[in-house]
């Protein structure tokens, strides 16, 4: 008797398992086929099935058509084109972020000590991002990443690269959101159209990233804690060792160089030499071309450095630049 008992509830559970898995199968919903993938997807990562569809549902045809128009490749062109400007006005503004850096002096030291990354290049990354956090971000990052997945047509490599970024990010903020416990409608977050969040405009695959400012639960429209979080971030991608800024005197020149030369080459071969010396092919006339003593050659290689390390928070290298050239000009004002 107490054999069968047992079997009936080993039954009885099986049978629980079979409806509860049937009942969150991405095929049993009104999805389109796209949206079945990224369902199915997220189900093989562990997503809970019930949030993970649910969650999906709740998100269904929100269409982002402004990321979708501003993701095309002739609004990039335009996009770098605007960033030299956007760096050039930044900079009559050194005073502003000089006094912000004031305002959160407790907060930046903090950084600092922790993460050993200037202040002033966080606040710098701070402003070209938003501003010091006066821009906010109108879209909803899982809105942004969900359209990219689901309306890019993988037929080109870049195109490839969108559809697996859309998808990728999703995962994350379905992620984050499980594991904090985040009920389904508060799972959105203000972001960019690029599906960036917060002051620091954090991409949903770095959120792991986050640190707060004396508290567990960081808020990247808190601008303590997003002054940590970039220390965090900057500190994870290889940004050991503070900038000394003395070797920094030929940054307006390089600068300068970059923008005159930056439309006639691959920016992606900027970087060539073995010795990470920074020029565009690294030949005899680039150096001439630059003019350069031997002093200000060694100090290539070592802003170089910081330019890469800038690279991981954002690949364009006029937003490099801009962020290093504000750091640099805001540290002359810093006592």
């Amino acid at each position: 008797m107490f054999i069968k008992s047992i079997a009936i509830s080993f039954l009885i559970y099986l049978s629980s398992v079979s409806i509860l898995s049937s009942t969150y199968d991405c095929n049993n919903y009104n999805f389109n086929k796209e949206e079945v993938k990224l369902c199915s997807f997220l189900q093989t990562k562990k997503i809970n099935k019930k949030y993970n569809v649910e969650l999906l549902q709740l998100n269904q045809g929100n269409i982002d058509e402004v990321t979708l128009r501003l993701f095309k490749p002739t609004h990039l062109k335009k996009h770098k084109a605007n960033e030299k400007r956007a760096n050039n006005t930044l900079l009559k503004h050194t005073d502003t972020i000089y006094k912000h850096i004031r305002k959160y002096r407790t907060v930046y030291a903090f950084t600092e000590s922790k993460y050993n990354v200037n202040k002033e290049i966080i606040a710098a990354i701070l402003t070209k991002e938003t501003w010091l956090g006066k821009i906010k971000p109108k879209h909803d990052a899982y809105s942004v990443f969900y359209s990219l997945y689901t309306k890019t047509s993988p037929d080109t490599k870049r195109n490839k690269w969108l559809k697996n970024m859309g998808k990728k990010n999703v995962y994350y903020i379905s992620q984050y959101c499980q594991k904090h416990k985040i009920k389904l409608k508060s799972c959105n977050f203000k972001a960019s159209y690029a599906g960036a969040v917060g002051f620091p405009q954090f991409m949903p695959m770095n959120f792991w990233l986050m640190k707060g400012y004396k508290t567990n639960k960081p808020n990247l429209n808190y601008m303590p804690d997003a002054i940590v979080s970039i220390g965090s971030f900057l500190k994870f991608n290889k940004f050991k060792t503070k900038i000394d800024y003395k070797r920094f005197s030929v940054l307006p020149k390089l600068e300068e160089d970059w923008y005159r030369q930056s439309f006639k080459i691959d920016h992606l071969k900027y970087f060539t030499n073995k010795k990470e010396l920074l020029s565009y092919s690294m030949n005899k006339s680039a150096l001439k071309r630059l003019n350069l003593t031997e002093e200000e050659k060694k100090n290539i290689i070592y802003v170089n450095k910081y330019i890469k390390r800038i690279l991981r928070y954002n690949n364009s290298i006029n937003y490099a630049f801009g962020v290093l050239r504000i750091a640099y000009e805001v540290n002359k004002k810093v006592k």
